[in-house]
């Protein structure tokens, strides 16, 4: 019996890193579009990642991704950065954790070929990159760190760029100023103001993270500048377009407008411009769906969890425009109950068509199915399995009936308090508030129109970000 004691610890200590290793972040959608070749990337598999090869000549990246995030979630930055003037090689990491693979870019082949060599990556990824050129010091000329440090000391002729969001929730920052004293040559740090941990990549929200007051794609967009502006220029300058769907014309004239399908494959929460819009009628973006396998896997155990008793045959996913409170045009998504999906959409339409203020239209889903974050967040949304706040009697929002709009400015009150936390400035509905929800307003006149009652109106508590329909 003594001698089986051992052998007990040892595979139950097996299951446990199993299991711990098998819960990660997964890639988004927009993440593996991004692993297609266009006309200026070319996108390979290779035996230890993948390899995105755009019009540099003289500049490459390995990149090490963070731990226990699927590699592939970083291929939007990546592909951008590809782009613009840097070829990367991106490493796939056993069980996803750069400490067990510190030593992959020896898997890397043709480094020579390139004038300038550079390693680096994200969080976990990026200390064991700078391990590596510690201990390879003359395999790389640089080391490219996002929300990370060295934690050995770096030969003179490596120079470090360092890279993290003002909105970090993850990153220790004492740990990045006294890792200062590892590096010995060229030092550049660069804080993306309103960027958080996780955007660098296209994985979601992550634990311990603060919630970003910038978008992935505005993140991702000056990390790569960040970066280019920081290696050596080559001599033919690489292609700096932005638009993938830039097509000249017989007459030579640009057309820059994206179709229909293109924009309905972009991720919610991304801007969009007019010219992007051009020549579509925007009343096509508004759009409702059966639940796509691909926004299920995104749903599954969090807001439609095990013990969810609303069918996803009753559900419909909406794509839809609004106006953000800077005054531009996003794409919002929604998921709701099949008897309002059309109200939804005219209501939505409508509001746009006004330039109605709504910052943000996500899952909530994004927040792992945290109503409190999403509200922090100032994110309106529909579906959640969930109860009341405070009780165990479902909220109409599990049946996807409720909708939350701007609830950050109309707050949830009771005689006890009021959610979201942050909410106190908007707790007085005498007081100046741009985005108050009231009696006189045109999203209040909107959903009664519809048959929808409003939690104003409510006798025990108020709720004013809340609409909903039985």
């Amino acid at each position: 019996m003594k001698k089986l004691i051992p052998f007990v610890v040892l595979v139950a200590l097996a299951a446990g890193f199993l299991f711990y290793t098998g819960m990660f972040y997964h890639a988004e959608p927009s993440a593996l579009r991004a692993l297609h070749s266009d006309d200026v990337v070319l996108v390979e598999r290779k035996d230890y990642g993948w390899f995105f090869d755009g019009p540099s000549e003289e500049n490459v990246l390995v990149f090490y991704p963070g731990a226990k995030v699927e590699e592939t979630a970083y291929g939007p930055l990546l592909h951008r950065l590809a782009k613009q003037g840097m070829d990367v090689c991106l490493v796939k990491m056993p069980f996803r954790l750069a400490f067990f693979g510190a030593d992959k870019a020896d898997d890397v082949k043709g480094l020579k070929n390139y004038k300038n060599r550079f390693i680096g990556g994200h969080s976990l990824g990026g200390v064991m990159a700078a391990d590596y050129a510690a201990r390879h010091s003359g395999k790389f000329d640089g080391v490219i760190l996002l929300a990370a440090y060295p934690a050995k000391s770096l030969k003179k002729n490596i120079s470090l760029l360092s890279i993290f969001g003002s909105e970090d929730g993850v990153l220790n920052l004492e740990n990045v100023s006294d890792a200062k004293k590892y590096v010995h040559g060229k030092y550049e740090e660069h804080i993306i103001k309103g960027g958080n941990h996780a955007f660098f990549g296209n994985y979601g929200m992550q634990k311990g993270d603060n919630i970003a007051k910038i978008t992935p794609q505005e993140q991702q967009k000056e990390t790569v500048e960040v970066i280019l502006s920081w290696v050596p220029k080559e001599n033919n300058e690489p292609s700096t377009q932005e638009n993938d769907n830039e097509t000249t014309t017989e007459e030579g004239e640009m057309e820059t407008g994206m179709t229909l399908e293109e924009i309905m494959e972009l991720d919610a929460g991304m801007m969009l411009t007019e010219e992007d819009m051009n020549g579509l009628d925007k009343k096509d973006l508004f759009t409702a769906q059966m639940i796509p396998d691909i926004v299920f896997t995104r749903m599954e155990g969090i807001s439609f969890g095990e013990e969810c008793t609303t069918s996803r045959d009753d559900l419909r996913y909406l794509r839809l425009l609004h106006t953000g409170f800077d005054g531009e045009t996003y794409i919002g998504e929604m998921v709701c109950h099949k008897d309002i999906a059309s109200d939804l959409l005219d209501i939505f339409y409508e509001l746009y068509q006004e330039k109605y203020p709504i910052e943000k239209i996500r899952l909530v889903d994004e927040y792992s199915g945290d109503d409190e974050l999403s509200m922090e967040d100032n994110n309106s949304s529909c579906f959640n399995f969930r109860p009341v706040a405070g009780t165990k009697h479902l909220s109409n929002h599990a049946y996807g009936k409720a909708v939350d709009i701007n609830p950050l400015y109309n707050p949830y009150i009771t005689s006890s308090g009021y959610t979201p936390v942050n909410a106190g400035d908007y707790v007085d509905r005498d007081a100046d508030n741009p985005y108050k929800i009231d009696e006189d307003d045109l999203c209040y006149k909107l959903f009664i129109k519809k048959g929808f009652s409003w939690g104003g109106n409510w006798n025990s508590v108020k709720d004013y970000q809340h609409f909903e329909k039985e």
